[in-house]
């Protein structure tokens, strides 16, 4: 049986794509680090209040590097940066639906293991990119950089990088540690990769409080201009909150843009300046 020209053409292809899925979805995977930090770190930092938790599991404690943040002033007015993190998830499509609506940008910064464990995740960080969001580094594994070895930091940072270009064809500019946990040394490895390192404002702690309209009323009282506001699309009460808070805050006039839309950082820089809140 004869196969026309077109018909071959479109089945390297469709060949093609799926080889390149595979690819993908074949490197999605690593080896677990130790959980320990190098003893031969002479880097030294300061202690704090940790700021709201962007995880499950919080610390109780972070630590911030010397020298300490500065203040990057908003490029443009009336905005805020809006953020995800944790993702993509079951209901991350029905979040970009809405967004989309209401002409709302919004930077997610996803886990690379989670980025590239199937098709639809895979689809889902393509979509964010196409429809003019911001994909950004949360780690491959969400391990808390403070308790694994610069190398494994390393790994966690790159392999999310290369995960994440391999999809979407660009490569990050923005890291968020998991919990919210970095020092000096966690820093200059971000920097090392052309990272800056993105902490938030305001947060519902929606991992915590899983109601839809605590999220919605949250997001209501506590979003203004210049934010930069932590979410976690992994939930589905977050993202109904979310949905239900859009129309209100497009009336307002407050515009929902992306991290880099909103400021202007550079490798090793480290936003925002002061952090935390979460409604306790």
């Amino acid at each position: 049986m004869k196969i026309s020209r077109k018909k071959h053409t479109t089945l390297l292809l469709l060949l093609s794509v799926a080889l390149i899925i595979t690819g993908i979805q074949a490197s999605c995977s690593i080896e677990d680090p130790p959980e320990t930090v190098d003893n031969g770190s002479t880097m030294t930092s300061h202690t704090m209040t940790a700021p709201t938790s962007s995880t499950t599991t919080p610390s109780s404690e972070t630590t911030i590097p010397s020298p300490k943040p500065s203040e990057k002033l908003p490029k443009l007015e009336g905005a805020v940066a809006l953020t995800f993190d944790d993702g993509p998830g079951a209901h991350t499509g029905r979040l970009l639906d809405a967004l989309k609506e209401y002409d709302a940008k919004a930077t997610f910064f996803v886990v690379g293991r989670v980025a590239c464990e199937n098709e639809d995740n895979m689809a889902l960080i393509k979509r964010m990119v196409d429809e003019g969001h911001e994909v950004a580094n949360h780690s491959y594994s969400h391990f808390d950089f403070l308790k694994i070895s610069d190398s494994a930091v390393l790994k966690q940072i790159s392999k999310t990088n290369e995960t994440i270009a391999s999809i979407t064809g660009k490569i990050p500019t923005l890291l968020r540690p998991p919990y919210g946990n970095f020092d000096n040394r966690v820093t200059q490895l971000a920097k090392q990769e052309g990272l800056a390192i993105v902490l938030w404002t305001p947060s519902p702690e929606d991992w915590r409080y899983k109601d839809v309209d605590y999220v919605c009323n949250f997001m209501l009282d506590y979003i203004e201009a210049g934010n930069t506001f932590l979410l976690h699309d992994v939930h589905k009460t977050t993202v109904d909150g979310v949905i239900k808070a859009l129309p209100m805050l497009a009336e307002r006039g407050l515009k929902l843009v992306t991290v880099s839309e909103l400021f202007d950082l550079k490798p090793g820089d480290i936003h925002p300046a002061s952090w935390g809140g979460g409604g306790e």
